[in-house]
């Protein structure tokens, strides 16, 4: 499913931060298959504060995309922002959990949330890394690996989702490394 919000398809920004977005056929392993994406207006979604009224008269198109791997039992979702400013993408890394979009579907509580900081990832600022262990409604136990950094303007958020045993966090690194490196080439490279 492609839900467009708030500028026209063609926009050279769109194509940047579609440029910049994780694709099935590069994620580790095999059988990957992307659920859902999500395209709309930088700044059109979380709380309308200054920092969001910036990133929508900068014209920034953010990418959200959902994936699954049958077996392992394994999802994963990316989003690439584009913000105003490389100030304004660093002062909203802590914050984007928060604002991020949710899965709608999933119907629990998170039990313990656990931080991890040792991780470090190339060319990337303010990298913020945490694990929520979650029990759903119906018993099952399961959790999410989030990573949220930015790199100059552009904030990116990946997380590694699974039921029982699942992500290694170096597993989970990788993806992230392989976000923060496509996003790097597609805003340093010659003509960007």
């Amino acid at each position: 499913m492609i839900r467009v919000h708030g500028f026209k398809n063609d926009s050279s920004e769109r194509k940047k931060s579609l440029v910049m977005s994780l694709n099935p056929e590069e994620l580790p392993g095999r059988g990957w298959a992307m659920l859902g994406e999500r395209i709309y207006r930088s700044g059109s979604i979380g709380p309308d504060g200054d920092r969001a009224k910036r990133s929508r008269q900068a014209g920034g198109v953010a990418v959200w995309r959902s994936f699954e791997l049958d077996a392992p039992h394994r999802g994963l979702w990316s989003q690439v922002a584009p913000y105003a400013s490389a100030d304004d993408a660093e002062s909203a890394v802590p914050i984007l959990l928060s604002i991020a979009e949710k899965n709608p579907s999933f119907v629990g509580r998170v039990v313990e949330e656990r931080k991890n900081d040792e991780l470090t990832i190339a060319n990337v600022n303010h990298l913020y890394a945490v694990e929520r262990i979650t029990v759903e409604n119906r018993g099952g136990a399961g959790g999410t690996k989030y990573v949220v950094g930015s790199i100059d303007r552009i904030i990116f958020v990946v997380a590694c989702s699974q039921y029982g045993d699942g992500w290694e966090w170096s597993e989970v690194a990788s993806v992230a490394e392989l976000q923060a490196r496509k996003i790097f080439e597609a805003s340093f490279s010659k003509g960007s």
